[in-house]
């Protein structure tokens, strides 16, 4: 009985009853899931600069970039995506805070290689890489955001359904 009681209002439409703390959750998992970001491209940018020998001339590009960790930071799409779901907000901050790490880690690589006077071929190509990862982050980050607010919608559709249902009668045995 008051289990009945605490789910139908007074003309017996279904109450909205939701978890106050179900905001705050959300919160939490949007900001483990930005921190997530955020170490991966701390890592990203750790392991794809490596400390720059002192001998000037005498290095190759290996040891002055490595652009196979930069190339394996295009799995970040997946912890923007699962951040944008918890929050937009945080979403695009990890997208953007991302993109503008791969951009950073490219522009320090083409410095050392002008300074080290390491004959690199094709260094602007190298553009590509941060260029690709940003519209994988985008996508990523839309579908995690589209994700957001199609269950925000559904929230809103059912609490509006559940208000205007019709009262449930009475079962006589």
């Amino acid at each position: 009985m008051a289990f009945e009681e605490a789910l139908f209002d007074k003309h017996g439409a279904l109450s909205g009853v939701e978890d106050p703390h179900e905001d705050n959750l959300t919160l939490w998992v949007g900001l483990g899931w930005f921190c997530v970001v955020m170490l991966g491209s701390a890592l990203v940018a750790e392991l794809s600069l490596p400390t720059p020998p002192t001998s000037v001339g005498s290095s190759a590009v290996g040891d002055i970039v490595r652009f196979d960790w930069l190339i394996l930071a295009t799995f970040l799409a997946y912890p923007i995506r699962r951040c944008c779901r918890a929050r937009v907000w945080l979403g695009v901050l990890a997208m953007t805070a991302a993109s503008a790490q791969s951009l950073s880690i490219v522009d320090t690589a083409t410095e050392r290689v002008q300074t080290h006077d390491v004959a690199a071929t094709a260094t602007g190509v190298w553009w590509a890489v941060p260029a690709f990862q940003l519209i994988c982050f985008a996508a990523f980050a839309l579908a995690g955001s589209r994700t957001r607010l199609a269950e925000r919608r559904w929230r809103r559709l059912t609490d509006q359904l559940a208000r205007n249902a019709p009262a449930p009668r009475p079962v006589k045995h």
